[in-house]
């Protein structure tokens, strides 16, 4: 029979079996286990005979003062604060402590973390400008602000064009409450047959005006100033005001830019054209910018041709078209 031979090794020229290699291993293993283990009880009876030896004290009550005096009376106390949360409190002003965790009364020793909520004050919600939006687009807007849709009021319009907002109460920039309602009035589109509207005569020629008056039966006022609102001849102002019934209305003012005047805003031509084929079809331009919403262009177009307006838009605009009634493009101008 074959001998079984003992696996050894040679350590620092002596020779080792490896079964007391592998116990040494273990025995070096448990002696630094033990060592650990006595070393983090020993740390841990420590610190409890140090907790222990702190002082009781009993949580004072920090509600409804400013955290500052809250940090100032636990301070006192042996007691640390930590501010963990904040939150809109329309009756609690800012930097008031709403609760606190222990609470007050509560016995606790030295060193005990005191944990507050803080009143960040009434949240401030500015009314946003919805002028100009849809109806579904200033709905959608006023929610996005925490506010709701208030009364809405309709009425025929030539300046815009249907379920657009033509104004807003109160105005862009109010600070309201959470979930206040912003009252709306919304065009009704064009008014039917019978029905006379003042026209938006701002920033076109006074020729234009001219004619229509002329058609109307209605005299014209004009006053021609100097102004860096619009370009020399341009209506720059007008009494009525765009949309006025013009029932018993037989004289309009019309304030004209004078030779003189300078426009500070940059005249911008628009040009749209009209698709080939078909027959001839109703091209309307309406220009957006920080006036509001206004027709600029709004006549029949035969097919192959451009309609083309010159506009003196004021801020960021936009001109919407509309082939036959139906929204085809919207177009930043700058």
């Amino acid at each position: 029979m074959a001998r079984k031979t003992k696996k050894t090794m040679k350590v620092l020229g002596i020779k080792i079996s490896m079964r007391a290699i592998v116990i040494a291993l273990i025995q070096i293993v448990l002696v630094l286990l033990a060592i650990f283990w006595a070393f983090w009880y020993g740390i841990d009876i420590v610190m409890k005979a140090v907790v222990h030896n702190r002082t009781e004290v009993i949580v004072p009550d920090v509600t409804e003062v400013n955290v500052t005096e809250a940090l100032e009376m636990v301070s006192r106390l042996g007691l640390s604060l930590s501010q963990e949360t904040q939150e809109f409190n329309h009756y609690v002003p800012v930097g008031i402590v709403l609760r606190q965790f222990p609470a007050a009364g509560t016995n606790v020793r030295q060193g005990k973390i005191i944990r507050v909520g803080v009143s960040r004050g009434g949240e401030v919600i500015r009314v946003p400008n919805v002028q100009g939006l849809s109806a579904r687009s200033a709905d959608i807007a006023l929610r996005s602000a925490n506010l709701t849709v208030g009364t809405i009021s309709r009425r025929y319009s030539v300046v815009h064009s249907r379920d657009v907002v033509i104004s807003q109460t109160p105005q862009s920039g109010t600070v309201m409450e959470r979930g206040d309602p912003v009252a709306l009035l919304i065009s009704d589109g064009l008014p039917p047959a019978g029905i006379s509207l003042m026209p938006d005569w701002r920033f076109r020629r006074l020729a234009i005006a001219q004619g229509w008056a002329a058609g109307e039966g209605i005299m014209i006022n004009v006053q021609t100033l100097d102004t860096d609102e619009a370009n020399p001849g341009e209506i720059f102002s007008q009494r009525p005001d765009p949309d006025t019934p013009l029932d018993g209305i037989h004289f309009v003012t019309l304030f004209v830019a004078s030779e003189t005047s300078v426009n500070r805003r940059a005249e911008i031509v628009f040009n749209y054209n009209v698709p080939l084929g078909g027959t001839n079809r109703r091209v309307r331009l309406v220009l957006v910018d920080d006036d509001g919403e206004r027709d600029v262009f709004n006549a029949l177009q035969r097919p192959g041709s451009v309609a083309s307006v010159t506009v003196t838009p004021r801020g960021q605009a936009t001109m919407k078209v509309f082939v036959n009634n139906v929204s085809v493009e919207h177009r930043p101008l700058n």
